[in-house]
């Protein structure tokens, strides 16, 4: 049996987001597998730092690097985090605590988290070993360790010590190699999000026109495909609607379901709003309710008067359709389902009784 037109384009969509989850499947397995050689090749072959050549090498190459001393001064310096609302201070966190270890005769600050620095103002051991990445200092904080190393008496005779222009922003093998589990992990939520909200709102559509066809699925996409063809097929955007079906294309849902089971269309709007007061921006969607209770919302870029027109097309040709939003509808949708649908079927036989 020759393909309808239908199916055709249901199938291209189909075998697009396939590609798209393929795709998104080879990009996180890259990033697991980046994450793993860089979690493995930090914990066996750091760039181990001991002098000023060394330092300078591993500035070059943005290694990541070990340092190892005895000697670990601790330069009262802390980096705060501060919390606030329209202003306002809300809360300030100190995040980490500057330390110092000597190379050669320069200073190079360390960039500790809470939990390390205090572990080592306890002095739970006499060697310290130190791993991460270099980092550019600001030239306010430059500034103000050199005012540490010039007042700080533990120093003694290193005193006159500069600090290097760069710090060692402390990270282990795996908090270096998160960036690339956090990018895999992304991936996966937008695969389940392609999956769960897209691929598989197609297919429940596509077994819905089957249960409302009984079962004659070829049949009904021959019905489509000869009503999508007569001139008084009604278009507007990727919506078509014929004498008995709606139809939509668009890249997230396609779908091709009987007029005759459509039970509530209408518009919602959705604000966006920074800082949950003011609204930047808006979205509109058609909402479309089917007498199996299944539920499609259609999204359309600029789509309002678009949307305003379809709805304002249901309601002139569909009589057995509710119409438009209300809070009432909506209550009864929810919490009485079988009476909403009782009140349509009563609003089906009115329309089929003034008809006849």
């Amino acid at each position: 049996m020759r393909q309808t037109s239908f199916m055709k384009i249901y199938k291209k969509r189909w075998h697009s987001k396939i590609l798209a989850l393929s795709f998104c499947m080879l990009i996180i397995l890259g990033f697991i597998l980046a994450g793993l050689y860089n979690y493995y090749d930090h914990s066996t072959n750091p760039m181990i730092v001991k002098n000023l050549d060394d330092y300078k090498m591993a500035l070059n190459n943005h290694s990541y690097i070990q340092v190892s001393s005895n000697d670990l001064y601790d330069l009262n310096i802390s980096t705060t985090e501060t919390t606030s609302k329209f202003g306002i201070k809300l809360n300030e966190r100190i995040t980490s605590h500057l330390m110092a270890i000597k190379l050669d005769a320069f200073i190079l600050p360390i960039d500790l988290p809470n939990k390390i620095y205090f572990e080592l103002s306890e002095g739970k051991s006499n060697s310290y070993i130190f791993t991460g990445h270099l980092r550019e200092l600001p030239d306010e904080d430059l500034a103000l360790i050199k005012t540490s190393i010039s007042e700080n008496e533990f120093l003694g005779t290193n005193s006159q010590l500069k600090p290097y222009y760069q710090y060692l922003h402390y990270e282990t093998p795996l908090q270096s190699a998160l960036i690339c589990f956090t990018c895999a992990i992304l991936c996966l939520l937008f695969i389940s999000f392609l999956y769960f909200f897209v691929m598989r709102k197609n297919n429940i559509a596509l077994k819905s026109l089957k249960n409302f066809s009984l079962g004659n699925l070829d049949e009904a996409l021959i019905q489509i495909d000869k009503e999508l063809n007569l001139p008084n097929t009604y278009i507007n955007g990727p919506i078509y609607i014929t004498e008995n079906y709606i139809v939509v294309n668009t890249q997230q849902i396609t779908l091709a379901l009987p007029l005759k089971e459509l039970v509530w269309a209408y518009k919602k709007t959705v604000k966006q709003k920074a800082g949950g007061i003011i609204t930047v921006a808006k979205s509109n969607m058609l909402v479309l309710n089917f007498s199996d209770k299944k539920t499609y919302t259609i999204n359309i870029a600029k789509g309002n008067n678009l949307i305003d027109d379809v709805i304002c097309h249901i309601s002139k040709n569909c009589s057995k359709t509710f119409v438009g939003y209300s809070e009432k509808l909506n209550n009864l949708y929810k919490k009485d389902y079988n009476k909403f649908i009782s009140q349509w079927n009563m609003k089906k036989e009115t329309s089929a009784i003034q008809n006849d």
